[in-house]
Formats: structure tokens, sequence, C-alpha cells
């Protein structure tokens, strides 16, 4: 594994607090590896513990419980190398048999100490006690740092009442006495006077100086895999004392151990033939070492698959390429795990998803060729809907057009992909298309090249050479048809296409793009809404004239009748001459309101963008209806449909799909708003 993996193990320990006391109970590997500081922390890093979650304040409550102050932390490790002799079953170079068996020995305890006895350099008994929390700090997040090591776990007490789960409330029923439940609760208590189990998994924190990069590390380990396995190891302690039993088992080979002769290694062998807990611990730690997908049973009666995901967004270019798998090509942008409008994640069931990347709209790219993958399945699913899938789905298609061909749902067809993806047999694409444009991939692992080349060449004897090939497409970037010699080659170096994307060797350019809004576009937008306002203020003074003539009119009447109207209308005659007066001055105030801002419209009429048009201001809206009443009628419709888009953080080449419109279509809309684009391409 390589040294630079965010996600380095080192160990996978089993703890138990029973009535005899803590215990580390089993480790795996049987003898981890103490990584050496690469770098230096700060010192208060380095020293001491700490614990985030449930253990950040409960850290000191825990080691003062367990005798062990906060002076003592800071010398655990010394003490260790103290108290302990290195034997030659514990020197790293010994990788055989000890030359001395255990068994030849005599009251091994007193004389000899076992090399069970110390783990990464700490005795075992204060590793036992320092990750054995209180009750109150169980069931939930566990983290202790100690110098370079980080102790990941979620630990599991025993209930005040005995049992390791509650009891949904059952009716009484006719003749049953009540006192079978809790007849139940009393055989789960005396199962193995268990009070508190833990696994931990132990992991390198000096990987990396990136602290970001170690926790995202620490919480994809605690998320995807000390929660899952915790769980079921807790669920089958509930139901059956599993965990007592196998910690009782281990325990039990290893005092035989003392009393024959017996190695090291070969104890830890049996311990993992003969108990399925320590099998399993065995299996998650390989599994996840190799990068792979770790496929356990836990009591022949839960089935688990558990795995790190893998990182497909990276905002940085890894140093080595080595340190992260063809499987799973990094991109420096996060669309594809966007959630897109009308995703048929959102009815799946969370277990069944795998990102919300799946959507109908992508394909499935088959990381082996089909027939390896067909051999793999049981006989008995030869014939099942995945062989089927399997068969036919091709990284040309989307999900979409795989289901109609297949006759199936396309949510079924979208379960499908999503296990092949968790069981890491496929990977989600962008459906590949001669239109494409694609590079030569920024990750791709140049060391391969030499292997890769005679490769390639058995595969595709007629086609150019890979170098040959990989120089085309590191010139200037242009749709993948412009390789393909003619009509006939498209099936070949479709092949060929899939083969280089498959290994990492190319990847798609995408574009990106934005609305520009220019100022001749501000300057007429503008003009539209001073032009806007005078027509709304000249109509509302229409409107308050009639009023008042209206209003004169009546009053007039009246004053005729009563005789007295005359005064009264010299009166409202000169307030009316007086109010147009006012009226006038105002309308030249407003007709050229910023003679005193030329310098502030300057500056308001420079170019831009719009950074989201889904989420447009008024005056952004205005900016985009004068924008669309510019263009032909046909381009302006297909421009308000896909205007959404266009806000740097979704494909060009995904829009297509997304809407069902052709790739002819969205072309005709980036050709003819040429002038008011801003374009980028990116892989």
């Amino acid at each position: 594994m390589p040294s630079s993996d965010p996600t380095s193990l080192l160990a996978v320990l089993f703890v138990t607090n029973s009535s005899s006391g803590t215990n580390l109970v089993y480790h795996y590997p049987p003898r981890p590896e103490v990584v050496a500081r690469s770098f230096t922390r700060s010192k208060s890093s380095s020293t001491t513990s700490s614990s985030t979650s449930s253990s950040s304040d409960e850290g000191d409550a825990s080691d003062s419980d367990n005798g062990v102050t906060s002076s003592d932390r800071k010398t655990v490790r010394s003490r260790a190398s103290q108290n302990f002799t290195p034997s030659p079953l514990e020197d790293p170079g010994n990788v055989g048999p000890p030359a001395t068996p255990l068994g030849n020995q005599t009251n091994v305890k007193q004389l000899y100490k076992q090399p069970w006895d110390t783990v990464l350099g700490f005795d075992s008994y204060l590793l036992a006690d320092l990750l054995s929390p209180l009750s109150v700090m169980c069931d939930t997040k566990f983290e202790l740092a100690l110098d370079e090591l980080i102790f990941l776990g979620h630990p599991c007490h025993v209930r005040p009442d005995g049992t390791w789960s509650r009891k949904k409330h059952k009716k009484k029923e006719k003749g049953k006495p009540e006192t079978i439940h809790e007849e139940q609760s009393d055989d789960e208590k005396k199962v193995g006077g268990l009070l508190m189990f833990h696994l931990v998994f132990v992991m390198n924190s000096l990987i990396t100086t990136n602290e970001t990069e170690t926790r995202a590390a620490v919480s994809d380990m605690y998320d995807h895999i000390v929660t899952k396995m915790t769980s079921a190891l807790k669920f089958e302690q509930a139901r059956c004392g599993y965990v007592a039993r196998e910690s009782e088992k281990i325990m039990s080979l290893r005092e035989k151990a003392t009393s024959t002769e017996t190695s090291y290694n070969d104890l830890w062998q049996q311990i993992v033939r003969a108990s399925n807990l320590a099998a399993t611990m065995a299996s998650i730690f390989d599994s996840i070492a190799a990068h792979s997908v770790a496929h356990i049973n836990v009591n022949s009666a839960i089935d688990l698959c558990l795995q790190i995901p893998l990182v497909i967004y990276s905002p940085h270019l890894p140093v080595d390429p080595d340190s992260y798998s063809i499987n799973a090509p990094l991109l420096t942008t996060s669309t594809l795990a966007l959630t897109f409008h009308g995703s048929i994640q959102d009815h799946l069931d969370v277990e069944e998803s795998v990102d919300p990347l799946i959507t109908p709209h992508f394909g499935l790219l088959l990381v082996d060729e089909p027939q390896k993958i067909l051999q793999d399945l049981p006989p008995a699913d030869s014939n099942s809907v995945l062989a089927q899938f399997v068969k036919n789905v091709k990284p040309t298609q989307s999900f979409l057009q795989v289901a109609t061909g297949m006759g199936v749902p396309v949510r079924d067809v979208v379960v499908l992909a999503g296990h092949l993806c968790r069981w890491r047999r496929g990977r989600v694409v962008v459906p590949l298309h001669p239109r494409n444009i694609y590079i030569v991939s920024p990750t791709a692992n140049m060391r391969k090249l030499a292997a890769h080349i005679p490769l390639f060449k058995r595969l595709f004897p007629t086609l150019p050479s890979l170098p040959y090939l990989l120089a085309l497409f590191s010139g200037k970037p242009r749709p993948y048809s412009t390789f393909i010699p003619t009509r006939d080659h498209r099936g070949i170096y479709l092949e060929v296409l899939t083969w280089l994307v498959r290994e990492n060797w190319v990847c798609e350019l995408k574009n990106f793009v934005w609305v520009k809004v220019g100022a001749e576009v501000k300057r007429a937008v503008r003009e539209q809404m001073r032009r806007a306002a005078r027509e709304a203020k000249d109509a509302k003074n229409k409107s308050e004239a009639a009023e008042v003539e209206v209003a004169e009119g009546a009053e007039v009447e009246s004053a005729e009748k009563v005789n007295d109207g005359s005064e009264k209308k010299e009166q409202k005659e000169k307030a009316r001459v007086e109010g147009d007066a006012s009226s006038t001055t105002n309308e030249a105030a407003e007709a050229d309101p910023d003679d005193d801002n030329e310098e502030e419209d300057l500056e308001d009429l420079q170019d831009s963008i719009i950074p989201d048009p889904a989420r447009a201001t008024s005056l952004e809206r205005a900016w985009l209806e004068y924008i669309a009443s510019t263009k032909p009628p046909e381009i302006a419709a297909l421009f308000d449909r896909i205007v959404k888009y266009f806000n740097g953080k979704h494909a060009v080449e995904k829009v297509a799909l997304r809407e069902g419109i052709t790739r002819r279509e969205v072309r005709r809309v980036l050709a003819g708003m040429e002038g008011d684009m801003v374009v980028v391409m990116h892989w």
C-alpha cells in the first residue's frame, strides 16, 4: 500500500471488558508495522492523546477511570519500551517460526513475555485500559491519538438491564407468563460476563501533511467500516452471545499456546481458522490494505460488503500516480457528483445506491472484460438479469437506452449498475461518443506505458501504436471523430476509446459555460427600464389629471346650483396650473436622472457574467430576456430552456442528455450566442 495513501491502516484490534478485567483479545496482523515518523508535527499533537465527537471531553475521564493520568499518557510509549525486552519472536527481521517454541518454558508469564503482550510498541494491557472507556462514553464515536497513531472505534457496552439491545414491547399473549421476557434477559446477562467490547482500527496520522485529508480518511474509515462492522457484532452479541463466545475461544487458544510447542505465527493462523471473529478481522484488514472490497460473513448470519469509497474528486493532483486506482480516475471538477434534475436516485434505497451521480442519463464502463465478470458469477446466476445486463451494457449507451434494449425498467438497470460499482466491477461515465473531445489523462500513470504498449498491440494489431495515439490526443483538442479514418473504422475505434478510458490513458475534455453580459446589453436594458419608468410616470400623471378634471366638473356643477361656484373655480384652476407646472419640472428632472452619475454609469456598464441563471436577480433576468430577444425565435426558445445549466458547473456535453434534445440543437445555441458566452474547457 502506498505510503501516501490517506486510508493507510496499520492494524485492527479487539478489546473486551468483562468481570475478569480488560483484555486486548486479538489483533491483526500478528506483527503490525510501526511506521517511522516521516515528518514532525507540533509537540501537542504528537505527544498527547485526543479524541473527537464523544471522546473530546471524555478522554480524561476514561484515562482516570483506568488508572492512567494525563501525565502518564505522555510517557506511555517510553514506559512500554522500557518494560518490554524483544524476543526472537518479536524481531521485525524474524518473519519465520521462532527458534524456541513457547512450550519449552515454565511459568512463561513470569520468565518470558509473550509476543502478543506488546502491540505497536505498547504493552497490550495499557492499550486495553486506554481503549476501554466508561459506559457513558460507549455507543458513540471513539478516537484516540497517541504519537503518530490514531485509534478509531465505536465501543459497545452492555445495557443496565444486562441486555445488548432494546427489547420491543409485545402484547401479552394468553396462556404465557410475563416472566418469559425477563428470563431471556437473564440468559443474555450470563453469556461470558461480557460488559464491553471494542473493535479498534489503528491508522497512521503522519501519512500526509494535509490535515484535511487525514480527517477525511478517518471519517471515511469510521462511516464505512467501523460503524457497519460494530453494528453487526452488537446484533449477534444481543442475539446469541457471539462476541463473548468468540472472545473466550481466542483467549483459550492463547492460554493453550503457553503450554504447547506452538509458534507465534502458527498460533495466529490457528486462531484465524478457529474463530470467525478473527477471520473476519483479518479479511477486513487485508481487503482494505489491498484497496479492494471485504466480503465477510459474521457468524454465518450476516453478510457484509465493506469498503472505503474510491475518491473520484480532488482539487489538486496527487504527487504519486500509484496512490490511486485506475478504476476511479481523479477529477478536478466535481460535476459528476451533482444530483441532476429528475434523478431517479431519489427513489432508490440508500443501501442500493453507490453515488448520487448514478442517473438514467449516464452509462456504465466495466473495468474488466464481460467474460471475466460473468465467470465470477455463481452458476445459478448465469442467466439472471445481472448476467444479461453485463452482456448488454455498453459505455456508449445511457442507462435509458440499455433499459429500452433489455425491456426492463430503468430503475432496475440503475440498481444493477450500483451493484457493479459497489463491487468495483464498473464505474459510471458519461456515454462515450465520437463527437466528444478526449485528451491524455493528467492522472495517467506513465510508468505503465512500457507494459501497455505490447498489450495494446495484441488487442488491436491493425491500429497505430499506443504512443502514436497518445501523441494525437496530446495535440490541439478536437473531437474524437476526427481520429477515425473512415466510417468502417468507427466500431474498432470506439473499442479503442473504451480501452483507453478504462485504463485511464485518456479522459473527456468538457465545456463549461457562463452567460456574458456586455456593456451594450446593459446600456440597452437600462434605456428600456428608463423608458418604461417614464411611460409609467406619464400614465400616472394622466390618470391623476383625469381624476382632477372629473372632480372639478362635479364641483362646478355643484357651485352653479348654489350660486357660489365662481370663487372656488378660480382657486381650483390656480391649483391645477401650479400642479401642472410642478409636474413638468419633475419630468424634466427625471428625463436625465444620471447627469451627475456619468462616471458611476461607466463603471456599471462593464462586461460581466451571470453566476447562476437559475437564481438570477430581476436585473439579471432582464439582461437574459434582452439577449434572447436579439436572437432568432428557435434559438431564443432553446436558450430559455437550457440557460439554467450555464453556471460553470454543468458540462455542456450532458445538457442534451438531461433535456432530451439533440447535440445539434445544443451546438446551434452555442454557435448562435457565441458573443454572449464564456466557454471554459476542463477535464
